[in-house]
């Protein structure tokens, strides 16, 4: 279900990428820069829908689990 991408109104462009096994990934790009955010708890077998700010992120995952997450700050791991 990879991948999910969002183009911020700053040029900035989140996405979630497969590093290696199962592993789904949060970058942000700007430019020729490329950030890591971090791993995403819920691997690449989920998909994933950013709102349209880039703040929110919603999940859903065929794993029989009820688990909510949430990322706080997003707005702070991006870059200016």
């Amino acid at each position: 279900a990879l991948p999910a991408l969002r183009w911020l109104a700053d040029g900035t462009i989140l996405t979630i990428l497969n590093e290696s096994g199962n592993a789904a990934v949060l970058y942000a790009i700007r430019g020729s820069a490329v950030r890591r955010l971090g791993p995403l708890p819920w691997g690449t077998g989920a998909s994933y829908a950013f709102a349209p700010d880039g703040l929110r992120l919603v999940v859903t995952n065929p794993e029989r689990r009820a688990d909510i997450w949430m990322i706080r700050n997003l707005r702070k791991l991006l870059p200016h």
